[in-house]
């Protein structure tokens, strides 16, 4: 069984909130940037919410390790080709931020490591194989991250 990106980013939250109650150093940032730090992740979830949205109204596979049936290029996909990973390393930095805590920043470290060298290699070589030239053209167009 191959583990989904959304798990890593769960225990990536759950992880924020563990280590903040045990990092002698959480907690000490003025409340005005915590309150930063808890609007961007808030704001790194939207997306997340609105893709998966599309992908369940197009009839195509968000799964990482399944075929898809189309190529989706607009909405969050015009300035992204991972919008979703972007959104979830953001939300895990502005959990972190909120949390206070600079070890909780390994949260969002590892999952974008995680997401740049193992998943989206994978994908990209997926999309590649079913979409062909349509999806190179595609990625000559977006970048990978921003």
């Amino acid at each position: 069984m191959r583990i989904v990106p959304p798990i890593f980013w769960l225990l990536g939250i759950g992880f924020i909130l563990l280590i903040q109650t045990v990092d002698p150093f959480a907690g000490q940032l003025p409340t005005s940037i915590k309150w930063i730090g808890l609007t961007a992740f808030i704001l790194g979830v939207l997306p997340v919410m609105t893709t998966v949205a599309k992908f369940a109204r197009l009839r195509t596979q968000i799964h990482t390790f399944k075929k898809p049936s189309s190529l989706s290029t607009s909405g969050w996909f015009r300035f992204s080709r991972n919008p979703i990973y972007l959104s979830q390393t953001i939300s895990l930095i502005g959990l972190s931020v909120f949390a206070a805590s600079p070890l909780a920043l390994l949260a969002p470290l590892g999952f974008f490591l995680l997401c740049n060298f193992q998943y989206i290699p994978f994908e990209e070589a997926n999309l590649e194989m079913v979409f062909g030239q349509e999806y190179l053209d595609y990625k000559k167009r977006v970048r990978r991250w921003l």
